[in-house]
């Protein structure tokens, strides 16, 4: 099972218990503006599948959006989250 299964298995299986997690149902984690995607980075601490989120990210490298705290959209902070995932 790749990454990205096992967060969406996570993911359906908190739905199916009526938890939530920071990025349900929001649309800042693929804002256009820089500011709201830092803050929605900023609420990504302590989620509870953020471990899961920072795998499938790593395994497959979005272009955008906020994953696991780190803003893909931002050049340099993707660079630096791929270089420190594959140490």
């Amino acid at each position: 099972m790749t990454a990205s299964e096992r967060l969406r298995e996570a993911l359906a299986d908190a739905v199916a218990r009526g938890d939530s997690w920071p990025c349900r149902d929001d649309d800042a984690w693929t804002s256009e503006d820089y500011a709201e995607r830092a803050e929605a980075a900023r609420r990504c601490t302590g989620c509870s599948v953020s471990s899961l989120c920072r795998a499938a990210a790593l395994e497959d490298p979005p272009t955008w959006g906020i994953w696991f705290g780190v803003d893909f959209g931002d050049r340099e902070q993707r660079r630096a989250a791929l270089r420190e995932g594959a140490a």
